[in-house]
């Protein structure tokens, strides 16, 4: 179930109308429809933020998404322990790449394991439009 409200509607479909049109331009550019297809060091980059009014809740029945400007609540997911590192690392400032080296450290595990769990978690709160990139890959780009 995705969370909608007009203005997450509308400002997608201008993002997507956006991105149209700088490719026809001849222009670099992503659709938030395109992040899965990023390389790992270009989504790396990315800097995630929560959508306006999305407040996550983990407890013992999974993680809970409320948006109470548009009046839903739904669960996502099972709030494991790695889910919710990762959720409550997401600050605005942080990119893909430093959410990822901080579970790594945090869990003990290799970067490349906790990188697939980070982004496999990002990419799914794209998809439940709870959570966008802040930049984009040219942002960054030398």
């Amino acid at each position: 179930m995705k969370a909608f409200s007009r203005r997450n509607f509308f400002v997608a479909a201008a993002e997507e109308t956006i991105a149209l049109a700088h490719s026809v331009f001849g222009q670099p550019s992503f659709r938030l429809s395109g992040l899965s297809e990023l390389s790992d060091q270009e989504l790396g980059t990315l800097i995630p933020i929560w959508g306006d009014g999305v407040e996550l809740v983990c407890d013992r029945s999974g993680i809970t998404a409320k948006i109470p400007t548009v009046g839903l609540s739904f669960l996502l997911s099972d709030c494991h322990a790695k889910n919710h590192a990762v959720i409550r690392l997401i600050d605005g400032a942080r990119s893909i790449e430093d959410l990822a080296s901080a579970a790594s450290d945090q869990w003990g595990e290799p970067r490349e394991a906790a990188f697939a769990e980070v982004r496999a978690l990002f990419l799914s709160l794209v998809n439940q439009s709870l959570c966008f990139p802040r930049n984009t890959v040219e942002d960054v780009s030398p």
